[in-house]
């Protein structure tokens, strides 16, 4: 478990952080799942899951359940439709626990919200 400081600033450990994530491409294959509820995500951590991705609105209960466990908040491509729209959806989702988002929007958005510091991926 790596100590890091979550978006926050409330200290906190993770099975992985960013730079494992880049450290790792190519060299090591992690496991990833989907989990929409919080029965999903007591399944995944006791699987040992690696790595959780959920929807926005449920980061909060999910982390309670997955404490070290890397999260990606999902942010729905129809909900929110303007940059700044976009970006406080994210910014909760990061505040409510997650590690990172995933967004389907375009490349200008992902540049957008890598732009204010957001851990984004497409």
């Amino acid at each position: 478990m790596k100590k890091i400081y979550d978006f926050s600033g409330e200290p906190a450990y993770r099975n992985y952080t960013i730079n494992d994530l880049f450290l790792l491409k190519g060299k090591k294959k992690l496991s990833q799942i989907n989990v929409k509820n919080t029965l999903e995500a007591k399944i995944a951590v006791e699987a040992d899951i690696d790595l959780l991705i959920t929807g926005y609105k449920v980061v909060k209960e999910i982390r309670n359940i997955a404490k070290n466990n890397f999260i990606t908040a999902a942010i729905p491509f129809t909900e929110f439709k303007t940059n700044n729209e976009i970006l406080s959806a994210s910014l909760n989702a990061l505040e409510e626990g997650a590690d990172a988002v995933y967004t389907a929007r375009s490349p200008q958005v992902v540049e957008y919200l890598s732009k204010e510091s957001i851990p984004v991926m497409a």
